[in-house]
């Protein structure tokens, strides 16, 4: 009955008033996909920002620190190495203290390195569009939180293995070497672990 009814007043309308209504339905439809569209290329947008201005720097920040670690961890070797020799060779204490210098500058770097990433991953966490992301980043604050503690513990040991080579102590410095050593393997985990979630859930956002 409606039907029949609504089929009525359709076919009393003029040729125009159909044509305005066609135009209007289509400019209706048009609007709608537009706005549609513009919608979803802010969203593409947003998400293209957060790669290049949270989750690429960060994975860089990361990495940097990493190759300082291990940068670190070679000098804190050729420091135990020289320090074990400045017994026998006047030439190696100068050697020794360049391991020191050389050791500190890339501690002053993985402390700058940190304090970047950290501000980056807060930064992030607080400006993110989804729970997801905002875990994501608190996880990777976290992370290098911890990082950080455990690098001041072992840059303190590491002095006081120069500081016992300088002494002269052999024995004692070997075995917090091997403290040291344990603490440097553990640092390198979490960085790595670090490295792996940051690509994990930069590779998720690009496909996104």
């Amino acid at each position: 009955m409606r039907t029949g009814f609504m089929n009525n007043i359709l076919n009393n309308l003029s040729l125009k008033i159909k044509l305005l209504m066609l135009a209007f339905l289509l400019l209706a439809f048009l609007l709608f996909s537009s706005l549609f569209s513009i919608a979803k290329m802010n969203q593409i947008g947003e998400e293209i920002a957060a790669i290049a201005e949270q989750d690429i720097p960060l994975t860089l920040v990361v990495t940097e620190i990493t190759i300082n670690q291990l940068e670190q961890a070679i000098k804190f070797e050729r420091g135990l190495r020289y320090g074990e020799e400045m017994k026998t060779d006047t030439n190696s204490e100068s050697y020794f203290k360049q391991s020191v210098v050389e050791f500190d500058r890339r501690s002053a770097d993985i402390a700058k390195e940190l304090t970047e990433g950290e501000k980056i991953a807060e930064e992030a966490a607080n400006l993110a569009h989804d729970d997801e992301a905002k875990k994501e980043f608190e996880h990777v604050l976290s992370l290098l939180t911890l990082v950080e503690k455990q690098h001041k513990t072992y840059e303190k040991h590491v002095h006081e293995v120069f500081s016992l080579l300088t002494k002269g102590d052999i024995h004692h410095a070997h075995q917090l070497a091997e403290k040291v050593e344990a603490e440097e393997e553990k640092i390198d985990h979490e960085l790595e672990k670090l490295l792996k979630e940051l690509g994990k859930f930069t590779e998720k956002a690009a496909l996104k």
